[in-house]
């Protein structure tokens, strides 16, 4: 069956844009795990190779042709990819025989059992002391060669891909480790990346055509398995946020001032949820410019009936005298513990520093990135400018003005997110756990 043609990088972004216009104020991440799995829809990869091509393909889609948060886009990515491809999924079973060919079939097996070993023997030849070989799956032809290879005392290293959805690779690694063959097992999204490691590539077939090509996992059964799991994940996600304004609510008391930066989703909900739990509480908000975001985010809460005053960004250090707390968002949440948010954050951070006011950061664990910048000039020029800038020629980043800053850990109380009030210093532990 011919293909059809596959989106250019230009329908992926507008695609992604068309997300943020239709759905209720969606964040950069969300709606880049609702392009995945839309795309994964329509997606028509063969192998896992493929698939994983692709991913890459719309993810650097979106961090080129849109002017979404490149930090939240590539959280969302790694999260959706991860959430998508941790847990097991029962395989189908598709050994059924006709009865008339019980016999005929024993038969053969008998046969085959003395083929197989030939199998072995053929490849052996092929594998050198100090290779590296990469296997897909459980293969018994692969595993058997490979015992063989061993028995006869070649040395080698084996990468096997854990193969979703039923982990048959973790079982074949499992059972190499078991003979004293270095193995390590890895994600299937990973192929690209370890693919330079390796000298040889060695894998088995459900079935062989008559071009010889080979039949091997279902895609179809996997992708769909993939767009479910995304689905469940945001389900998830929507209840997650709730956990987060509730994490806040028991450290903003009555009377208190609150200073916020631009205009986070995360922050409104937790200052609604206050309000009508009875906190009473004034809120400075900064217009945050260029695109003056703080404005709307003032005309939001003012609104929910919550007393807001709008102020210049350039009275930060003149208002902290008067706040008592400072909340923010965030488009990223770094190794470190420290943030990118909207340029100015770190201006912020350092004044309620000085005056020794707490800096809450709420967000989403989504947000989570791996990326570990030292301070501003190592912060990615795609996260600091939009991608119409940067697709222009001749252009000198140095006198464009940046969409967000780097602020970094030592300016930042708490960061209260869908996993628990976490201290700066615990981020790192948590983005492994999020990865394993």
């Amino acid at each position: 069956m011919r293909k059809t043609q596959r989106m250019t990088d230009e329908d992926i972004a507008k695609h992604f844009v068309e997300v943020l216009r239709t759905e209720k104020d969606p964040s950069d991440a969300i709606a880049a795990i609702k392009t995945v799995i839309k795309l994964l829809e329509s997606d028509e990869s063969e192998t896992f190779l493929e698939l994983s091509r692709e991913l890459n393909r719309w993810e650097n889609a979106l961090r080129s042709h849109s002017e979404g948060s490149v930090a939240s886009i590539i959280s969302g990515f790694e999260q959706i990819q991860q959430h998508m491809t941790k847990k097991d999924m029962d395989r189908t079973d598709m050994s059924k025989c006709r009865k008339f060919m019980i016999e005929r079939g024993k038969s053969y097996l008998v046969e085959m059992e003395h083929r197989k070993c030939r199998i072995a023997e053929e490849l052996t030849s092929h594998i050198a002391d100090g290779m590296s070989i990469l296997t897909h799956s459980r293969s018994k032809n692969v595993f058997r060669a490979l015992k063989l290879a061993m028995q006869r005392g070649k040395r080698f290293k084996v990468y096997v891909t854990e193969s979703m959805p039923d982990k048959s690779g973790h079982r074949m690694a499992r059972e190499l480790t078991e003979l004293g063959i270095p193995t390590t097992e890895i994600l299937d999204a990973s192929i690209g990346y370890i693919m330079e490691k390796v000298d040889l590539v060695l894998v088995g077939a459900e079935g062989v055509v008559e071009n010889g090509g080979i039949i091997n996992k279902d895609m179809s059964k996997c992708r769909k398995f993939m767009i479910e799991r995304g689905k469940s994940y945001l389900v998830e996600m929507e209840h997650r946020k709730c956990r987060i304004a509730e994490e806040l609510t028991s450290h903003i008391a009555d009377g208190m001032s609150i200073l916020t930066h631009s205009r986070s989703k995360n922050v409104f909900r937790a200052l609604k949820l206050a309000m009508q739990r009875g906190k009473r509480f004034k809120v400075y908000v900064t217009e945050s410019m260029p695109d003056k975001s703080g404005h709307r985010m003032a005309s939001e809460l003012t609104e929910l009936g919550i007393p807001t005053t709008e102020i210049l960004d350039a009275s930060i250090g003149y208002i902290m005298e008067k706040v008592d707390l400072v909340l923010v968002g965030a488009e990223g949440v770094v190794e470190n513990g420290g943030i990118i948010n909207k340029v100015g954050t770190y201006g912020i951070g350092l004044v309620a520093k000085a005056l020794k006011k707490p800096v809450y950061v709420l967000c989403e664990s989504f947000k989570f990135v791996r990326l570990y910048p030292l301070n501003q000039s190592e912060l990615p020029a795609e996260f600091k400018y939009p991608a119409s800038v940067l697709k222009k020629s001749g252009v000198n980043l140095e006198e464009e003005h940046p969409l967000v800053d780097y602020t970094p850990p030592h300016l930042i109380t708490f960061l209260f997110t869908d996993l628990g009030t976490l201290v700066p210093s615990a981020v790192s532990d948590t983005l492994i756990k999020l990865y394993l």
